[in-house]
């Protein structure tokens, strides 16, 4: 029975397959930080990729929104639909056509209402994606990225990290430990992009 808070799992073996079968039907062949970084969005409730330009992070989040297709492609579930996501109008149309998905804003996703500066999606009205995933972090306002996690409880949550950025976002809680994926698949780190994760539970 779908429960607005409760996040849609699957194994680490159905993750992986799905990560492989996506990574087959995108013309630019993957490294394996790059499909690490993509089972640990599907596996885990809140991620933040953070790379510089060519790092990928954006195949990461195409590989993740492939392969949650193939994930829930027989579910009959809310939790099973994507939610694209990016900061501006020009960047979700952006996306739009990167995802071939409609893609919103946060602001329009999450109802801000900018008379009464409240946000129409919370926790007590949530969204019910399974997926959320956001371009770009550098123009969104920490309120709006506080909001989205608060609205989406049941979803996976991956967001591309601005590289300047170091820590999260002011004003927010403690997201966790992060982990860089070096250490994550133990392969040896001149072998991977500059990439890093940060994973925590929402709050």
């Amino acid at each position: 029975m779908f429960s607005p808070s409760q996040t849609l799992d699957f194994s680490r073996a159905d993750i992986d397959n799905a990560v492989s079968l996506a990574a087959s039907t995108i013309a630019q062949r993957p490294t394996i930080a790059q499909l690490t970084a993509a089972q640990a969005i599907l596996s885990d409730s809140l991620v933040f990729l953070r790379g510089d330009l060519g790092s990928g992070v954006r195949l990461i989040l195409q590989l993740a929104f492939g392969a949650w297709k193939i994930l829930t492609a027989s579910i009959e579930d809310p939790r099973a639909d994507v939610l694209v996501l990016g900061p501006t109008g020009k960047a979700a149309r952006r996306l739009s056509e990167v995802f071939e998905t409609e893609a919103k804003t946060v602001h329009a996703a999450l109802e801000y209402d900018a008379r009464t500066r409240a946000w129409g999606r919370l926790r007590s009205n949530p969204l019910h994606h399974g997926l959320v995933i956001i371009d770009t972090l550098h123009m969104l306002p920490d309120d709006a990225l506080y909001a989205l996690i608060k609205a989406c409880p049941a979803a996976h949550k991956a967001i591309g990290h601005d590289p300047t950025c170091l820590a999260a976002p002011a004003g927010l809680p403690n997201l966790g430990t992060t982990i860089h994926l070096d250490e994550r698949i133990r392969i040896p780190a001149n072998c991977l992009p500059p990439v890093a994760a940060e994973i925590g539970l929402p709050f």
